[in-house]
């Protein structure tokens, strides 16, 4: 039987080909990836249609997408800490930690990430979306 999340799991009753399992990797990764292309695509349309009719304010929608995210990271972690969800394989987020270390050291990365989308939604309210890259 198989088992199918952020990675394909089998059974341990079950004897696995290395080919078998390369290619459910490789489902799991164009899974992944085509899930990616649709929510930045559908990120990038909702901010047009939002910063051309009704919101005005790019750089604030940009930190609300990403206190929303965090959000759901947490959530979503927590949710995953259910016996439930690990039972049935749907735990796809770790549980959330602050480590002060590893913030120090993501701080400017992370600096330049949110600069990068609030420039980018900035440049959206104000270009069609066919000349706006996605990143």
């Amino acid at each position: 039987s198989l088992r199918i999340g952020v990675y394909v799991q089998w059974l341990p009753s079950e004897e696995i080909s290395p080919t078998t399992m390369k290619a459910a990797g490789n489902v799991g990764l164009m899974l992944a990836i085509a899930f990616y292309f649709v929510t930045s695509l559908s990120i990038v349309f909702f901010n047009y249609v939002v910063f051309t009719s009704t919101f005005k304010k790019p750089v604030f929608v940009s930190w609300v997408q990403q206190v929303v995210g965090l959000g759901l990271m947490v959530l979503l972690g927590q949710i995953g800490t259910h016996p439930a969800v690990k039972e049935a394989g749907l735990a796809f987020f770790p549980p959330f930690e602050f480590k002060w270390e590893v913030a120090r050291k993501a701080f400017i990365p992370a600096f330049f990430f949110v600069a990068m989308v609030s420039f980018s939604n900035i440049c959206l309210q104000r270009v069609q979306v066919g000349g706006l890259q996605v990143e």
